[in-house]
């Protein structure tokens, strides 16, 4: 039998903030799931997702021009969830029986709740605060809704090799060893217009290539099978599925779709501003920044033909089921 949780929870963690009255945090048990109160009022949650260099910033900072809506992040919330996973997982664990489980998966839930919560307190008028991670879809709160971008996976393929070259991320740590790629990345630090210079270089790394194309492939279809899910009522959330060429075509009419399925008029946002990057694009291009150029085809610059059968192997179904191709003849 599960444990009977109290309606309320006090969490004083600010109180070492000179905060005064608004230190509040507090878990509501009663009413919304996704909901905690926090410095004054009830604010509901939500989760911006999509793979890495796929837009998720961008969609966030076009939800923030609605003055009901924060987001902050990255929250890499996976991480901490893998860990209850595991502290639940083994038949020896105490915590894969009842009492244990249901309070594990609460303690787990409450944390999602506060951490996002803690970050409106400069945010008064803000109804809705989100996360905005670069992840697959999961659903960390029951009945919590859910913003999911979608990106040409060539256009990822581009923009996520670039950064990784440019400061050593982890699918470059993996792949360090590899000569070609290493030579790339010494190459980049002494001239960082080399890609602009020579595209048809960047993606000679074979493995760093076809990871790059296997990670998001594999997000994709692991995205699309859990909106399925959601869609069928399989899982307790809701969900608005977007791709980042739809929002670059029109941002006007998607931002306000999106407003309305947070419940929020359109008519109350701010405009779309260059000062607020929020415009589709930016102003130049910058390969030595994680806001790079937030261009639509830029793969056609890049991919060679051997670059085009690696990711045709790795990705060419998962490109095809997104819908940015009819057939592996592109």
């Amino acid at each position: 039998m599960a444990p009977v949780i109290t309606p309320e929870v006090t969490h004083p963690a600010l109180s070492a903030l000179d905060l005064g009255d608004k230190r509040e945090l507090r878990i509501v048990r009663e009413g919304e799931r996704n909901s905690v109160w926090a410095f004054g009022r009830v604010r509901k949650l939500f989760f911006v997702t999509g793979h890495a260099r796929s837009g998720t910033n961008w969609l966030a900072a076009l939800l923030m021009r609605h003055p009901s809506i924060h987001v902050d992040g990255e929250y890499y919330f996976q991480e901490l969830k893998r860990g209850f996973d595991a502290f639940r997982h083994e038949p020896y664990h105490r915590a894969i029986r009842e009492p244990v489980r249901t309070v594990a998966e609460s303690c787990f839930q409450d944390t999602v709740r506060l951490c996002i919560a803690a970050c409106a307190i400069n945010f008064p008028d803000a109804q809705w605060v989100g996360d905005r991670t670069p992840r697959p879809l999961e659903v960390f709160l029951p009945g919590a809704p859910h913003f999911v971008i979608t990106r040409d996976g060539r256009d990822v393929l581009v923009s996520l090799s670039i950064l990784e070259i440019a400061v050593a991320g982890p699918v470059f740590q993996r792949f360090s060893r590899c000569p070609v790629l290493s030579q790339l990345r010494q190459e980049f630090l002494s001239d960082k217009e080399l890609f602009k210079k020579h595209p048809e270089r960047l993606l000679t790394s074979e493995p760093f290539t076809r990871a790059i194309a296997r990670y998001w492939a594999d997000q994709v279809r692991h995205d699309h099978d859990t909106i399925e899910k959601i869609r069928r009522g399989d899982l307790d959330a809701s969900v608005f599925s977007v791709t980042y060429e739809e929002l670059h075509a029109d941002p006007e009419a998607h931002r306000a779709r999106m407003y309305q399925f947070l419940g929020l008029d359109p008519a109350k946002a701010l405009p779309l501003t260059v000062e607020s990057e929020t415009l589709p694009g930016f102003r130049a291009e910058n390969h030595a920044s994680d806001r790079r150029k937030g261009a639509v085809g830029d793969w056609h610059t890049y991919l060679t033909d051997t670059a085009k059968a690696w990711f045709k192997h790795e990705a060419g179904e998962a490109l095809i089921r997104a819908g940015y191709e009819s057939s592996n003849d592109w």
